[in-house]
């Protein structure tokens, strides 16, 4: 598969996606901030949607 075209293609990314490639995450990974994390943090994690399991050894 990363030998045709159609991958070699895509790799070099799209109009879906800005034309970022494999090439561009690691400035964009880079440019990240805390406040960043922060943020998307407060947006997409929801205390209500958080499940916990206790895991006991039996009796």
């Amino acid at each position: 598969m990363m030998n045709s075209i159609e991958a070699i293609a895509n790799n070099l990314g799209n109009k879906d996606n800005n034309y970022t490639n494999l090439y561009d995450e690691i400035n964009i990974i880079n440019s990240i901030t805390l406040e960043d994390l922060k943020l998307y943090a407060q947006k997409f994690i929801n205390k209500n949607n958080i499940v916990t399991n206790i895991i006991s050894p039996k009796s």
